[in-house]
């Protein structure tokens, strides 16, 4: 099994080598006209070529990397997977609303007398919130966070658009409401842990 793995090894390398080599060499041998010769097509040409040139040693400058260190080769390469598959399972606000309405649904179901207080004030309060017109959505690529701002983004007053007047970084993990991650708002789903339960 091993022998196959190298000898598969092997002849991709060959096979990638040899594709760079055809292609640097089909671009060198690219000969203009004497009537565009310092042309700016010329020019243009010369840095496709030279383009080409630098891919191509950086390709074969990471293959000699990933075979001298592949262990390092190998976390980098999990970690770029890993961090793929959190940026496309990345939700939006639109999950968050469909959720948030899911929950508002069963807890509709319930009598109010064996809500969770906790669940209750929770989902009362992001709908407001969503009345006022302050929630918004951060996305991070792997990471969303659904915060809220200070005021609707249709109010034309002076607080509202002063840039100096606008939430603050260092206070911003108080206006977090919630945090989304791999297709899921952690908070909302906590806080609906037992929303049937009224202790």
């Amino acid at each position: 099994m091993s022998a196959k793995i190298l000898g598969f090894r092997t002849k991709l390398t060959n096979l990638v080598q040899s594709n760079t080599e055809k292609v640097s060499t089909s671009l060198g041998s690219i000969k203009l006209p004497s009537r565009l010769q310092g042309t700016i097509i010329e020019k243009w040409l010369n840095y496709w070529r030279q383009l080409a040139i630098d891919y191509k040693d950086v390709a074969l400058d990471v293959g000699k990397e990933i075979r001298a260190k592949p262990l390092k080769a190998g976390i980098i390469g999990s970690l770029a997977a890993s961090a793929y598959l959190a940026a496309k399972r990345n939700p939006d606000e639109t999950s968050f609303i469909d959720q948030l309405r899911r929950y508002n649904s069963e807890m509709v179901l319930i009598h109010e007398s064996c809500h969770n207080s906790n669940s209750s004030q929770h989902l009362k309060f992001i709908e407001r919130c969503y009345n006022e017109g302050v929630v918004r959505r951060l996305s991070l690529g792997v990471v969303s966070f659904i915060w809220l701002d200070n005021y609707d983004k249709s109010l034309a007053i002076y607080k509202a658009m002063c840039p100096y007047l606008q939430p603050q970084y260092i206070n911003f993990g108080d206006r977090i409401v919630d945090v989304g991650f791999w297709d899921k708002w952690w908070k909302l789903e906590k806080q609906m842990v037992d929303y049937d339960i009224n202790f």
